[in-house]
């Protein structure tokens, strides 16, 4: 193995050398085709004085005017610059007296005013070569020239003369892009590469492991490969059902709160500021994204769509589907992790044929697979809440080891994505008095170090590691906590349904697990605990603390339920197992009576599951509204639309809407908006939804005067008794019910106005 490693390594460092070598050479017989062609003319009318190819655009030559006594002149910079694709990009020029820029014939700056501050303009550019102009003009007094760019909305810097060629050197700058995405493909994606296929090699040995169970104890059913063949059908069963309408709304941003929060806080670390800016949750998972970020970036380096890493970012003004997806896909894979998770702590603690059910019942549990669909933390939360008490498990089961600093270690990751996993220190409390209790002693400071030193030290280390700005940036952590806490204890303004004790135990479990797991759980826990009080105590520790803390909010969403649901799981799979046991002692009926009963008990989850998949997998009414209106409406109009902004349909740029806002369009109606001429609003856009249905009198009275009726975008806007919302979350599908539903999103109603 070393010597497979030495040689690879050997041939890679040959490769680079001959990379570099090549790079130096070209670099060095480019010296009059890289860069921008300076010429410099005086006098009236102008006469050219000096030309030259230079690497930057300076003013250098000043000096050199000055010595010959100009006091003014005209400089001029010409070549090509490269974009490894179509995007948008800002430019700033200042200058002393005048400059003019120019891309493709296009006059994109044109800077007079000698502002301390100019204006940022904004060009799109297509892939490919543009050929750039930049014309100064000097008259009298002082001399300055600025021009900066950015991809659109980044730091603005220099122009990157890595990417300039003079006008004539077409064929020479094709030839330096292909080199330098072939050398970029060879240093990032080999080593990326090899490491994906060395991870996917491990993982793929270390499933099999974890798949296959301890040999038989004589009392099981199924054999090690039936067993490992059904956990595999588990875990497939659980990725297809979360990847399953994983595109949902797309195009549309704004189908799921907090995604775009996310995305936003991976793409800074992509961009190398390390503040996450952002402090509701932790940068675990934004950390793990702008991973995946970084392999789609490598991709496009090698197809030519990337040229710098900072192209993600700009990428997300044009192309931002890609980024959802990868982290809905993140978040789906992570999902699907705690199927196999669940799987190993029900076989550490019981047999096959419970892990089985385990694992088939969280693969078909809806309310974990259906948060694991969206691109936000609660399913990568859950799942290391998981790993974390399986470690502390096998610590209680095989002493000795070092599975109590890995337990804290993956605790730390847990808050490090989500805060409330703190409450993890309730499970590894209850260790701690369980060992004292085995010893016969009391919980003296000499034992509490030795366990906080193996737990409480790792998870607080790793903590501090992967989130340090909770501490540099304290101040503005507090203020999101102070802030958090506030909302959770008043409601922050949501629908009041109460505290989260009765909401959750009669709607967002029943709802998203169904009666019969449920019922299950409660049978398995009472199993559980005769069997073994110590080892349930320790797995009931933390959903029992979760569900207390969360039930004392007015913040109810469902997903608070999600870190409940494996351990619920996986006593209702302890119920399933032991009754089918009583039932059939041995052999085939007992193995009919187990899938049986799992399958009983996991059908209200599983349909509404398959109902919801469904659902998500069609077209969003807001992007079927969006793409009427485009073809439809002329561009500048006026458009006015209700509801909040997750509600709302997002128009492209290019048709130059003017969009009004409510408050606006009632303003403009009883006159007291003197630049909006009263009720001339060309269209109205309305929508409905049990999530909100708010249309102000003055508007309603308006379409009803003035307004007909053009176009009904049906969706999940049914009045049907039977669909149940989460109320206090702006996420347009029905929780449960699906009657009436067509599409995701609020149903759409479009009218234009009379034209008399």
């Amino acid at each position: 193995m070393r010597r497979r490693f030495a040689i690879a390594a050997g041939v890679y460092a040959a490769c680079s050398l001959s990379l570099f070598i090549a790079s130096r050479w070209l670099a060095h017989t480019s010296t009059d085709q890289a860069g921008l062609v300076q010429s410099l003319y005086t006098g009236s009318p102008a006469t050219l004085q000096d030309r030259r190819v230079v690497r930057d655009i300076s003013l250098r030559l000043v000096d050199q005017a000055r010595a010959s006594g100009l006091r003014s002149f005209r400089v001029r910079w010409e070549g090509l610059w490269y974009f490894p694709g179509d995007t948008i990009i800002d430019l700033v020029a200042w200058a002393d007296d005048r400059v003019r820029v120019s891309i493709d014939g296009g006059t994109v700056v044109h800077d007079l005013s000698r502002s301390e501050r100019p204006t940022r303009r904004r060009v799109a550019v297509s892939q490919g070569f543009r050929h750039l102009v930049v014309r100064y003009e000097q008259r009298e007094g002082d001399v300055g020239l600025d021009l900066r760019w950015a991809p659109a909305s980044q730091p603005l810097r220099p122009l990157p003369f890595d990417r300039l060629f003079t006008p004539t050197s077409l064929d020479y700058g094709e030839r330096v892009v292909a080199f330098r995405r072939l050398a970029g493909a060879f240093w990032l994606g080999v080593p990326l590469g090899v490491l994906l296929a060395f991870t996917l090699w491990h993982a793929a040995r270390a499933l099999v492991r974890l798949a296959v169970p301890p040999e038989s104890s004589g009392d099981e059913v199924l054999s090690p490969r039936a067993t490992a063949i059904l956990a595999a059908s588990a875990l497939a069963i659980a990725a297809l059902v979360r990847l399953w309408g994983i595109d949902f709304g797309l195009p549309h941003t704004r189908s799921r709160p907090d995604e775009e929060a996310l995305i936003g806080m991976a793409l800074r670390f992509v961009q190398g500021y390390p503040d996450p800016d952002f402090y509701i949750y932790g940068p675990l998972y934004a950390y793990g994204l702008s991973g995946l970020y970084f392999v789609y970036y490598v991709w496009g380096l090698m197809a030519g769509v990337f040229d710098l890493p900072v192209d993600v970012a700009a990428s997300w003004h044009r192309h931002w589907e890609p980024l959802f997806l990868l982290s809905r896909v993140q978040s789906a894979a992570l999902g699907t992790a705690g199927v196999l998770v669940i799987y190993r702590l029900a076989l550490r603690l019981s047999d096959r044929e419970t892990a089985l059910v385990a694992a088939f019942l969280l693969a078909l549990a809806y309310l974990h697979a259906r948060d694991s669909h969206f691109g936000t933390v609660d399913a990568t939360l859950t799942l290391l809440i998981l790993i974390s008490i399986h470690f502390l498990i096998r610590a209680r089961l095989k002493p000795g080891g070092h599975d109590e600093v890995w337990a804290g270690a993956v605790a730390g990751l847990a808050m490090a994505t989500k805060y409330n996993a703190v409450l993890l220190a309730v499970p590894f409390a209850v260790d701690l008095t369980l060992r004292a209790i085995a010893a016969r002693r009391a919980v003296t400071p000499a034992l509490m170090g030795r366990y906080l030193v193996r737990v409480a030290v790792p998870a607080a280390l790793v903590f501090l590691a992967v989130a340090p700005y909770t501490i540099l940036e304290f101040g503005r952590f507090a203020d999101t906590v102070h802030f958090i806490r506030e909302g959770l204890r008043t409601g922050g303004g949501f629908t009041d349904l109460g505290y989260g004790w009765t909401h959750h135990l009669r709607w967002t479990l029943p709802y998203g697990l169904g009666l019969p797991l449920l019922v299950a759980s409660l049978v398995g826990l009472t199993l559980c605990v005769r069997r073994d009080w110590r080892l349930t105590a320790i797995l009931c520790a933390f959903p029992a603390a979760h569900y207390l803390v969360t039930g004392s909010y007015r913040w109810v969403f469902a997903r608070y339920m999600l870190p409940l649901v494996p351990f619920l799981c996986l006593l209702a799979a302890v119920g399933v197992a032991r009754t089918a046991r009583r039932a059939a002692r041995t052999g085939w009926p007992r193995a009919l009576a187990t899938a049986g009963l799992t399958l009983v008990v996991v059908w209200p989850s599983a349909s509404r599951l398959f109902q919801f998949d469904r659902l998500l997998a069609r077209r969003d009414s807001r992007v079927v509204a969006a793409e009427w209106v485009h073809d439809h409406v002329p561009a500048g109009s006026t458009v006015l639309q209700n509801g909040g902004r997750y509600g709302r349909a997002q128009f492209d740029a290019v048709y130059g809407y003017e969009e009004l806002t409510t408050e606006r369009a009632v303003a403009a109606l009883s006159g007291r908006d003197g630049d909006s001429p009263q009720g001339q609003t060309d269209w109205i856009i309305l929508y409905e939804s049990p999530l909100g249905r708010y249309v102000d009198p003055a508007i309603a009275a308006l379409v009803t005067e003035r307004y007909e009726l053009v176009e009904f975008v049906k969706g999940s806007g049914s009045e049907s008794p039977v669909n149940e919302f989460d109320l206090q979350d702006a996420f347009y599908v029905p929780y449960a019910g699906f009657h009436d539903v067509v599409r995701p999103g609020p149903d759409i109603r479009i009218y234009r106005r009379r034209s008399s």
